[in-house]
């Protein structure tokens, strides 16, 4: 809301919708993707309800459909990006011995996220021309700046999220190398993402925010009620399943058996319309089933591939990664489209997302493996 109450922003509906589609990208970096794409919709509704938008107004169109594409396309800018990322480092871990750390990951994810974002609000501005829809768009002058008073002042429980990531972010990027500098060998190999999250997770249980007036206790930032509470369990499990799943294709010789079938269909063709026809597949293929299971089957299937036909494992194995949060076409396969269009109010069509998810995963792939060709090299 403070974005869009900026001058160079207010009541203009094509500059609305570019800070729109950053806005949900870029967030969706560090935080879950389903959270964001309902807190994206509801503004959506809230802006579409303000100025009397009529359902199918190009306008309402495009934030109905970037509320759930904007976060799958910047979920792969860090690790924290979504569940996906998480399986895709534990199975490159089994599968190649390479643990990939937050800086080589959000390296190539970063820059991926601002260029494929910009395609994204290119590709909404051709199906949704919301210079039409401005015609009809006229937001009342004080909406935005009663919207920005009625959220309050930041609470001490925000202060202290947003340092404790703060400090996680830090650590994630250059833990390792303040603790060899410092001459602490041991604890600069300790510095690995998944031990900088649980030791910053369980530092908001220490800090305080406040005393009770009648107890007298202590109020932390987090409690264990909350913690259970909030905790998305039922995704933890699908994670553990993910990488359990893709443990026994690999001790079954499942993934040889595969990539060799695949190289019989094949024959012999350059290892570069491999790499380039798995990224497309599994893009694709993540439209229909949900990535959590695609990339277990796909990733070691490529780096086997990759053995075969000589491109780089570790980086296709990433590119494979990157490609498989893609999924904004289907509800059955994508929680946020599903998400999106039970939130929406009427606003948001499913065959929106099939025309815009479409064009978004053929052009988004493409990028994906020319980035990870062109400039992986060069990161890791």
């Amino acid at each position: 809301y403070w974005c869009f109450n900026l001058p160079f922003v207010r009541g203009n509906p094509v500059r609305m919708v570019l800070i729109f589609t950053f806005g949900a990208g870029v967030m969706s970096a560090i935080a879950p993707n389903i959270p964001l794409t309902i807190l994206f919709i509801s503004i959506a509704v809230a802006i579409g309800k303000s100025c009397n938008l009529a359902p199918d107004n190009n306008m309402m169109r495009s934030l109905c459909t970037l509320s759930a594409i904007a976060p799958a396309l910047g979920g792969v800018g860090t690790p924290l990006g979504g569940a996906p990322n998480i399986v895709v480092i534990a199975i490159v871990a089994t599968v190649l011995g390479h643990d990939i750390t937050f800086w080589e990951w959000s390296a190539l994810g970063m820059p991926l996220v601002f260029v494929t974002l910009f395609a994204c609000f290119a590709i909404t501005a051709l199906l949704f021309p919301v210079g039409k829809a401005g015609k009809g768009f006229s937001m009342p002058e004080d909406y935005l700046k009663k919207k920005i008073e009625a959220l309050g002042p930041v609470s001490a429980h925000e202060h202290a999220a947003i340092w404790i990531m703060v400090v996680a972010l830090a650590l994630w990027c250059s833990g390792p190398q303040i603790f060899s500098a410092l001459g602490l060998e041991e604890e600069a190999r300790m510095m690995t993402a998944p031990v900088i999250a649980v030791l910053m997770g369980a530092s908001a249980f220490l800090v305080p925010i406040r005393r009770d007036r009648e107890s007298g206790r202590l109020i932390f930032a987090m409690n264990w009620d909350q913690a259970v509470r909030n905790i998305g369990w039922g995704i933890i499990v699908l994670q553990i399943g993910a990488i359990a799943f893709g443990q026994v294709l690999l001790k079954g010789g499942v993934d040889k058996w595969m990539a060799q079938c695949i190289q019989m269909l094949l024959g012999d063709i350059h290892g570069l319309l491999v790499w380039f026809a798995l990224v497309f597949i599994t893009g694709f293929f993540s439209q229909i089933i949900m990535s959590l299971a695609v990339i277990p089957l796909m990733l070691p299937i490529t780096a086997g591939l990759a053995g075969i036909y000589g491109f780089d494992p570790l980086l296709a194995c990433i590119s494979v990664g990157f490609v498989s949060n893609l999924t904004t076409m289907f509800p059955f396969s994508s929680v946020p489209v599903a998400a999106v269009i039970a939130g929406s109010e009427g606003y948001a069509q499913p065959k929106d997302f099939i025309i815009s998810g479409f064009l978004n995963t053929t052009i988004v792939t493409v990028i994906t493996f020319g980035l990870c060709w062109l400039v992986g090299p060069m990161v890791l």
